[in-house]
């Protein structure tokens, strides 16, 4: 009796575990169907993400021209894809979209976009179900999103000088000086300008913060909108911050220790970081692009003179003067002739002219010499004059062709290599100067820190003149900090054609079409 017991026990144990295991073969076979569905639906959803990736970096390339954003997101899409989205499918995202950004592109709501980003959310597509149909899915809903930027490229910046249409005429002028030598009244030395702080709250500004990182908030042009002929400052009483100012007020008296510190030193002389978490001006480099650099008084900072970013050649009836082109700076391996007058590709007259000068100013001469040649205007030794006419070759207007176009290793980022010195940033165009009351800006210049002067007239060994890509005379600017000196800085004044891709342009520093295009998310 108990052995038929045991064996109709082990039957039904028999009959349990074959219907457990049906059971659980058909979880396993639907997890199974899942897994592989799923497999194919990650690969949808990646190829989504690259699609979306490379839409949206397209259209941040054409921020500001919406009909030719959509398209280049559209195409971009697509061809990622390898296969079309509809115009009904492009369109079908809510109005207004809660998760985009403040404007949606006519005709397309899944591209949204404000003044400096694009977000492109590719339309639902599905992944048609295979094995999941066994568990009654009939497809899987996938798309993906990406938003791009586009942000100042390099690090320029609009700093707090002023310059005037007499130093752009001039190609070369004193933007912000306390002395030693070469800034007079007639050729600069205006102060600094007074630039509040926005971010990350509204705040008084200073002066060393705002050379190291420049303004930290966009400017417009006095009878320009938004505001034409209403002045709106960038300085003023507490909490007075608005909406892209036109104009500010001018600093009285010497501020030499803000030029210094924010150009070059660094906080409190021990090379202490700006409100960007970034040092000084001229020790700021961007990692993509490598540019030559020095030191002088234990600093390690930029040295990239201009002639680096003149190509070795240009086109073939490109209207550039023959003095702006490289040959007239350096030799065939890139470096300075060790004096001028070892240069044949320099005319005589010009050699001889400043053959007996210390390298740093025949240099200075013959870049000087060419933004002149460049604006049509005759060379006559200056800075320094005592030359006979050595006229342009370029029309009396000027020539219209860019110089400084070299971008070995910018062009991958949408700009230029000279966008990512520390040297090259706008300043502030006077519409006018007035003896007292705010200054308005007519426009924005685009400048190159040339020479930055430091010391004392009156121990000319004490002196320090600097001009990048030069060696230093007779061991100036070091080892050790001067004690207090003078500050001068000097700057080339870009005409708005000189440079590439609209850099030049009176506009240019806030133009976000002339950024970096980046994800963001």
């Amino acid at each position: 009796m108990s052995m038929k017991r045991t064996l109709q026990s082990a039957r039904d144990e028999r009959g349990v575990t074959v219907i457990l295991v049906a059971i659980l073969l058909v979880v396993l076979m639907g997890f199974a169907a899942l897994a592989v569905d799923l497999g194919g639906v990650y690969a949808a959803r990646r190829s989504d993400q690259t699609a979306a990736d490379v839409a949206a970096l397209a259209a941040a390339a054409d921020l500001g021209d919406v009909p030719k954003m959509v398209e280049q997101a559209k195409a971009r899409a697509h061809a990622t894809l390898g296969e079309p989205i509809s115009d009904e499918a492009w369109n079908s995202c809510p109005r207004p979209d809660p998760a985009g950004l403040a404007s949606q592109a006519p005709g397309a709501s899944c591209i949204s976009y404000n003044s400096r980003q694009v977000r492109v959310r590719l339309p639902d597509r599905y992944y048609p179900a295979t094995f999941g149909r066994v568990l009654g899915f009939e497809d899987y809903r996938h798309s993906a999103f990406a938003i791009a930027e586009r942000s100042p490229a390099g690090i320029g910046g609009v700093l707090p000088w002023m310059t005037t249409s007499a130093g752009a005429e001039a190609g070369y002028q004193c933007i912000g000086a306390d002395g030693p030598s070469e800034c007079k009244n007639t050729t600069g030395k205006f102060g600094l300008l007074h630039f509040r702080y926005y971010t990350p709250v509204c705040a008084p500004g200073e002066h060393v913060q705002n050379i190291a990182t420049g303004a930290d908030h966009e400017l417009s042009r006095f009878d320009h909108p938004p505001h034409g002929t209403t002045p709106v400052l960038s300085s003023g009483g507490a909490n007075n911050c608005p909406d892209l100012p036109n104009g500010t007020q001018p600093e009285n008296g010497n501020e030499h220790a803000p030029l210094r510190h924010g150009l070059f030193y660094g906080l409190g002389n021990s090379n202490g970081l700006f409100r960007d978490g970034l040092p000084a001006r001229l020790q700021r480099s961007v990692s993509e692009v490598t540019l030559p650099r020095a030191t002088r008084y234990d600093r390690v900072v930029d040295d990239t003179p201009l002639w680096h970013f003149i190509p070795d050649e240009f086109p073939a009836g490109a209207s550039v003067p023959a003095s702006c082109h490289r040959d007239q700076f350096v030799n065939a391996d890139g470096q300075p002739y060790a004096n001028v007058n070892l240069n044949s590709h320099v005319p005589t007259i010009v050699r001889n002219h400043l053959k007996d000068r210390p390298l740093q100013d025949q240099m200075l001469g013959l870049l000087t010499r060419c933004f002149l040649h460049y604006m049509g205007k005759s060379y006559e030794g200056e800075p320094w004059g005592g030359l006979l006419e050595e006229p342009s070759d370029c029309p009396s207007s000027g020539c219209t062709d860019p110089v400084f176009t070299r971008r070995d290793q910018a062009e991958e980022l949408g700009a230029w290599d000279i966008q990512f010195t520390p040297r090259f940033a706008y300043a502030p165009q006077a519409l006018n100067v007035p003896s007292s009351g705010p200054i308005m800006f007519d426009r924005f210049r685009a400048i190159y820190i040339q020479r930055i002067i430091m010391g004392n007239d009156n121990n000319a060994k004490q002196v320090c003149r600097w001009d990048p890509g030069v060696p230093l005379e007779g061991g100036q600017c070091g080892p050790s900090l001067p004690s207090n000196p003078n500050t001068s800085i000097l700057a080339f004044h870009f005409p708005d054609s000189m440079l590439p891709g609209g850099l030049g342009g009176p506009d240019a520093a806030f133009d976000p079409s002339l950024g970096r295009v980046s994800l963001v998310r």
